[in-house]
């Protein structure tokens, strides 16, 4: 897995008339692209969903508001979970078949993140 875009640096726009490509490569099966801030990096906390059922080698557009849970039951504002600065998480089936975003001590997960951290702009 790959995150083409963004890829650090960036600044996106939030609102309902916004459209920010998020752009990946790679994936086998399903791909879940996720939104975390620092604290992924410390102890694996993921915001939410951004899209859930994704395919390999594609991109989608965001409007850069909400975020939802893997059930895709409940979403939340972004600006209610972090103010950033974020990274793109995504995620997608390993070797056995199974979703992991970091190593599982059995086996390595298929997983990426953005190379940097971008803003959203109110």
């Amino acid at each position: 897995m790959t995150v083409t875009s963004p890829n650090g640096g960036e600044s996106l726009l939030s609102g309902p008339s916004q459209s920010n490509r998020i752009s990946w490569s790679g994936g086998n099966g399903k791909v879940q692209v996720g939104l975390v801030d620092s604290r992924f990096e410390r102890d694996g906390t993921i915001l939410g969903w951004i899209f859930l059922n994704g395919i390999a080698n594609s991109s989608g557009t965001w409007d850069g508001q909400r975020v939802t849970d893997l059930a895709n039951t409940v979403s939340w504002p972004v600006s209610s979970l972090s103010s950033g600065p974020f990274k793109i998480l995504t995620v997608s089936a390993n070797s056995n078949g199974t979703y992991c975003a970091g190593n599982n001590g059995t086996s390595m997960c298929n997983y990426d993140l953005s190379d940097g951290y971008f803003t959203i702009a109110q």
